[in-house]
């Protein structure tokens, strides 16, 4: 037998390691120990204990112990971790066979410039390199003290420049995430969602609307589900939130909006026991909001009027005097409009390691019924991370992760047989109050369900064949697919179709999306002379989406207990398909001077499918700067523990949908002149070949700083974005047979804005601490031009009152006020005002906000949480009360006393001259107290008894109330429009909802 000089190589090799292996048997110690935080001295659970240059470690327990096993005999370093504290290494001695007792004490630092960071880099790199700001937020944490159920609710009102939208209380409904406000109008502002470096679909479910509108059944409203679903709370450890191109290499023509990347939890290398965690949590969502009441005014006609069969129509004003009101809280009128729907959730979870592995394995259970009878969202998840160390060079973790969502959503929003809409319109005092529409028993029997799974799947392997070059490949498939079903019993349920048929209808649509990455990033780092660094980054990225929606529906249903499409007595279906690819690859280049200053040059080339066969080489430039003031020797400031200014700019992309630059046609059934029907193609989308990505333009700069030995904090931020070749649907003629418009690159918008986050710890005793942080952010978007000279325009669901006009906000509120005489008098006719001209009035979208929590704990054992949630500077369209007012319910428009002044404007609803509405485009200025939690943790003593580590016991509440706001409607979070990036509208939507929770947690 033969050997060439590789494979003797690789036979000595692989010997060598084996010999180690035995050596190492031979030659371990073990290290154990304890940490504790300062002053307080609380036993500290979930910190990460490792040994550097070595794949040793370990998580400190309920107690704060912790045992590292099979460690190398030598001098080495201990280091303890955890998110929010200084980072603390300790010096030992390993001896063979022998236990070294190293022992911690960690101090909260509410500026940590050595804490690691993912998102945006070639791999783990210290915040103090980098010249962009990186939120990270211990969602762990929070879900120990807070009743989120969702991934938006934990990011809430926990980053500067980040703004989630509330849409509707619905259960199961999703709001709307963005990032430094308005980057595009026809390319989504969502940001890009990752899972431990994984791309998932971040939209819809693919649910059926459930409101309003021509059809009923699969057209109006927006209210939709929410993909994020997919990820369940409490497999998250951490959030990072990368806010804007300048911090985008990476991930190119998807960044402009900004990125999240949710890391969930992991095991930690080293021989230990296994550690287990299980929750059980039970509660209810209740109606937050104030109940509107109703009026009526017993006129001389409700007083006498009898229907024909000689009885009152209005027996509530039958033999009343003239003028008599009546009032009624008409959410209260029938037991089945609303209740307080039940919540419960469990949690399972397991974590643990070896020498040269970790695990996590995790399973969750969620049910919420929403205060509607028909209203539910279940979840069902399982998640397992496991983690590799064959050898010290080479690492690699194996994620997979299943969920299953349960959503039924009710009649809502502008339905007119919803039950929102049909209750706020009771007249009280009539025989019939709910009209013509359906009572509330007959309402709930309306069945929208949407059952979807999802599936992450990723791996990502570390590879340092020497000391000086790492490698990071990431490999991941998620797919997300859905079965969205609704059905109308025949002669049960009335129901307006196009056809006008109430035989019954059924219709089921199943949208499959699966998104795959591939992901590549090396760094070469070398010491190029004593106080310079250097780290070479290079990679690249594919990422791909196909997209399959299958839809059939029927009319003419044969009974209640026939749900096939098939078996309807007219029917029809329709099939879609797009799929989309882009390759980038990308290098960087870092210079570090002494430590403390470092300067950052990069540059990304895309690629994308979306452009058609000629496809388009974009490049996207970046350059940043890091400068730690603090670590220079003639830096003495007082009270300044450290200060760090940085600088960033960068450009980043983002691509239209798929097939918008090429022209595509569809297959269609046309009849021929003997009655043949056969298959044609007919003409659909015109495309635009010259179509580029959207560029987005940043540049930021702030300081992060340090007080007080680590007991203050603040980290401020401005921003300038500016986005050129924005895409604009264009006008084509319609005699070219295609559709009316195309997408081309012409227009141009600014944000801006500051971020501040100031942390601080006022009070750290032993009985006794405070933990307190606020943040601060404000954001202002301009319409700079539309690029071709067209009219600014107007929109809206019921009258144009949000408009794209040059010079303005991306869609704030333009209304109509009463129209004036000369002498300033209001015009009227037949005693309703006529409306005047538009005028710009402010906003959608908040241009300030603010996020204070606290938390305070007393006696180690005891600690209360409040969340504060303020946003500023904004209107709301409030179409219900303008329309109760229009139609004389209020308590107002009842009163013969009333101004008639004021009167007719509140008549003017739909007036002579064209809608009024400036009166009813309210300031929407709100302050919330989101989340206020007591937890009390049981001594160890008492945990012991109950045969477990740790033992907790939660009260909290979520969307608790509204202290103060400027808002005259229900709730100034309610959107008609759901999660729609733009459109705002207070239309019969349910409001956010209070949720109460008690759980009980348990480690062992």
């Amino acid at each position: 037998m033969r050997f060439n000089g590789r494979a003797l190589t690789l036979i000595a090799a692989l010997a060598m390691t084996a010999g180690a292996g035995g050596l190492s048997a031979q030659s371990t110690g073990s290290i154990r120990g304890k940490v504790l935080e300062e002053n307080t001295l609380r036993p500290m659970s979930g910190v990460q204990v490792t040994v550097p240059g070595t794949a040793r470690g370990g998580l400190t327990d309920a107690g704060g112990n912790y045992v590292i096993l099979s460690v190398p005999a030598g001098s080495r370093v201990v280091r303890a971790q955890m998110l929010g504290y200084a980072e603390v290494d300790r010096p030992t001695t390993v001896a063979a066979g022998q236990a070294m007792v190293v022992d911690f004490t960690l101090a909260q630092q509410a500026i940590s410039l050595t804490e690691l960071v993912v998102t945006g880099t070639p791999g783990p790199v210290q915040k103090k390199t980098l010249g962009n700001t990186i939120t990270t937020i211990n969602a762990a944490d929070v879900n120990r003290k807070s009743a989120n159920q969702t991934v938006t609710e934990l990011l809430s009102a926990k980053t500067p420049g980040l703004t989630v939208s509330g849409g509707s209380g619905t259960a199961g409904t999703a709001q709307s995430i963005k990032i430094r406000g308005v980057t595009s109008l026809n390319a989504g502002n969502q940001p890009v969602v990752y899972v431990d470096g994984v791309k998932i679909a971040s939209g819809s479910l693919g649910n059926f609307v459930s409101s309003c509108c021509a059809g009923d059944a699969v057209s109006g409203g927006t209210q939709r589900t929410d993909a994020l679903g997919g990820v369940a709370p409490e497999d998250i450890e951490t959030i990072e939130v990368i806010k804007g191109p300048a911090a985008a290499t990476l991930y190119g023509a998807d960044a402009a909006a900004g990125v999240i990347q949710i890391f969930t939890k992991k095991g930690k290398p080293g021989q230990q026991k296994l550690s287990w965690d299980a929750k059980i949590q039970y509660g209810g969502d209740s109606w937050a909001a104030e109940k509107p009441v109703n009026w009526t005014l017993c006129d001389a006609t409700r007083i006498s009027q009898l229907d024909a069969t000689g009885k009152p129509t209005w027996p509530g004003c039958y033999g009343q005097p003239l003028n008599t009101r009546l009032s009624q809280n008409t959410m209260t009128l029938d037991p089945a409009q609303i209740r307080t729907g039940a919540l419960r959730n469990y949690a399972l979870a397991v974590r643990g390691g070896g020498d040269n592995y970790s695990f996590y394995i995790g399973g969750t259970y969620d049910d919420e019924q929403g205060v509607l009878y028909n209203n539910y969202a279940n979840r069902r998840s399982i998640r397992s991370n496991f983690g590799f160390n064959p050898v010290s060079t080479l690492d690699f973790t194996v994620s997979v992760g299943y969920t299953q969502q349960h959503v039924r959503l009710p009649k809502g929003d502008d339905d007119a047989n919803s039950i929102m809409y049909n209750s706020m319109l009771i007249r009280p005092g009539r025989a019939i109050p709910w009209g013509n529409s359906l009572q509330p028993d007959t309402a709930n029997m309306y069945d929208n369900q949407t059952v979807a799974s999802t599936i992450i799947l990723g791996t990502t392997a570390n590879y340092r064949p020497v000391s000086w070059f790492r490698n990071r490949f990431t490999v991941g498939y998620t797919s997300l697919v859905s079965q969205a079903d609704i059905f109308y019993p025949p002669g049960r349920i009335a129901i307006k179709l196009a056809a006008g048929d109430p035989t019954g209808f059924v219709a089921e649509q199943i949208p499959r999306t699966a998104n795959y990455t591939v992901d590549y990033a090396g760094t070469i780092t070398s010491q190029v002379q004593r106080n310079l660094t250097s780290d070479l980054s290079f990679g690249m990225q594919f990422l791909a989406n196909r997209y399959n929606f299958l839809y059939a529906d029927g009319i003419g249903v044969a009974s209640p207990f026939t749900r096939l499409v098939s078996s309807a007595a007219k029917t029809t279906s329709s099939q879609s398909f797009s799929e989309s690819n882009s390759l980038g690859f990308f290098g960087q280049e870092q210079v570090g001077i002494n430590t403390r200053l470092f300067l950052t040059a990069g540059l990304r080339m895309d690629n994308n499918s979306v452009f058609g066969a000629d496809i388009k080489r974009i490049f996207y430039p970046k350059l940043s700067g890091s400068y730690v003031i603090s670590d220079e020797s003639w830096f003495h400031v007082p009270h300044v523990d450290n200060l760090r200014l940085r600088a960033a700019w960068g450009q980043a992309g983002k691509a239209p949908a798929a097939y918008s630059a090429t022209r595509t046609y569809v297959s269609s059934v046309a009849t021929l002149a003997n009655g043949t029907s056969v298959s044609a193609l007919s003409a659909a989308a015109y495309g635009n070949p010259k179509l580029e990505p959207e560029r987005g333009t940043e540049i930021e700069a702030g300081f992060d700083a340090g007080f007080f030995n680590g007991r203050a904090g603040i980290e401020f931020t401005y921003y300038n974005k500016h986005m050129t070749n924005g895409l604009l649907s264009t006008p084509i003629a319609p005699s070219t047979g295609f559709s009316s418009s195309y997408l081309a690159n012409l227009l141009n918008m600014t944000n801006s804005g500051m971020e501040i986050t100031l942390t601080a710890t006022p009070i750290q005793a032993k009985n006794l601490s405070w933990n307190a942080r606020i943040n601060f952010a404000t954001n202002h978007t301009k319409l700079n031009s539309f690029g071709d000279g067209r009219a600014p325009s107007l929109y809206g669901d019921y009258t144009g009152v949000q408009g794209l006009w040059p010079g303005y906000p991306i869609y704030g509120y333009f209304g109509r006020g009463p129209k004036l005489d000369a002498s300033g008098n209001v015009m009227t006719t037949n005693g309703i005002a006529q409306a005047g001209d538009t005028v710009y009035i402010g906003p959608s979208s908040p241009t300030r906000e603010v996020g204070f929590s606290n938390t305070i704990t007393l006696f180690k054992n005891f600690s209360v949480y409040g969340l504060l949630d303020y946003k500023g500077d904004f209107y709301l369209f409030d179409v219900r009360d303008w329309r109760r007012a229009g139609n004389l319910l209020t308590e107002f428009m009842t009163n013969p006393a009333s101004d008639p002044t004021t009167v007719a404007i509140n008549k003017a609803w739909s007036g002579p001259t064209g809608f009024l509405t400036k009166p009813w485009i309210m300031p929407a200025d709100f302050l919330k107290l989101r989340d206020l939690s007591v937890t009390y943790t049981f001594p160890r003593s008492i945990a012991q008894t109950l045969h477990t580590d740790r033992a907790s016991f939660t009260l909290a509440a979520h969307n608790v109330a509204i202290l103060w706001t400027k808002y005259g409607g229900l709730d100034p979070e309610s959107n008609f429009n759901g999660a729609n990036d733009f459109m705002r509208t207070d239309a019969w939507t349910m409001p956010p909802l209070r949720r109460i929770t008690a759980s009980m947690n348990v480690s062992f």
